[in-house]
């Protein structure tokens, strides 16, 4: 016994196929952004966990921190160790010069804010990637019962044009085709609306809880570099 919606697919007309199609193929997308996104977020949560762990047991320098490529923390690490280093070879440049107070070179108030610009600009760097496609979860929340609403009204449009024409048994086949368009488009629509509207709760939560774990990274590197490069006043 063939499938409801794919038996109501092939005894709708043309334009009800169109619908169909249209449903089918925003329920692939949805899927897809579901499925991808899901699984890139509990990557970045274990990789980050894993650097959380890395970093609690090292013993090396902020700046020779070795971690793991590819992942968010990563980014804002490397972000704020480029700045740092560019600054501290600044200072270098000029206690060679003498243009500073001999000893140790140290970062300055304001060489720290703009390492900390530095790590903000990574930071929402990674939180755009992150958010990337998720709004198609929120198109396909709006447009499928819509699409479905549209496949329902065609369909019972489809079964009444039948009846006024023809009458009696000879458009029962019709009929039956209408009404079978009017509930499976609805149905289908339901079906990736639902997924859609909690995956799209679900994956903006776990974003918003990423970028909380990379601000409080940031605060992290920046504590670490004023307890090495900071001046004690």
């Amino acid at each position: 016994m063939a499938h409801p919606l794919f038996s109501a697919f092939s005894q709708t007309d043309s334009f009800g196929k169109l619908i169909f199609l249209g449903l089918y193929a925003l329920s692939a997308i949805t899927w897809i952004v579901l499925l991808h996104k899901g699984w890139q977020l509990r990557q970045l949560k274990r990789a980050g966990d894993g650097i959380w762990e890395l970093i609690q047991s090292s013993s090396r320098p902020l700046m020779e921190w070795k971690l793991p490529t590819g992942t968010p923390l990563t980014s804002i690490y490397l972000a704020m160790r480029g700045r740092s280093a560019q600054l501290l070879e600044k200072n270098h440049f000029f206690h060679a010069r003498g243009e500073i107070d001999k000893g140790r070179v140290f970062l300055s108030p304001s060489d720290l804010e703009l390492i900390e610009e530095a790590c903000q600009l990574a930071t929402i760097t990674e939180v755009k990637r992150l958010q990337q496609m998720v709004p198609m979860l929120s198109l396909a929340t709006t447009l499928a019962p819509f699409l479905g609403l549209l496949g329902t009204v065609w369909g019972i449009l489809v079964s009444f044009g039948a009846l006024q024409t023809r009458g009696g048994f000879s458009s029962s086949q019709e009929v039956l085709g209408g009404i079978s368009t009017a509930l499976a488009t609805t149905v289908l629509g339901l079906l990736i609306a639902i997924p859609a509207l909690i995956g799209h709760s679900y994956l903006q939560q776990a974003v918003r809880s990423a970028t909380y774990e990379m601000q409080r990274f940031g605060y992290r590197l920046l504590a670490e570099l004023k307890l090495e490069y900071g001046r004690v006043e």
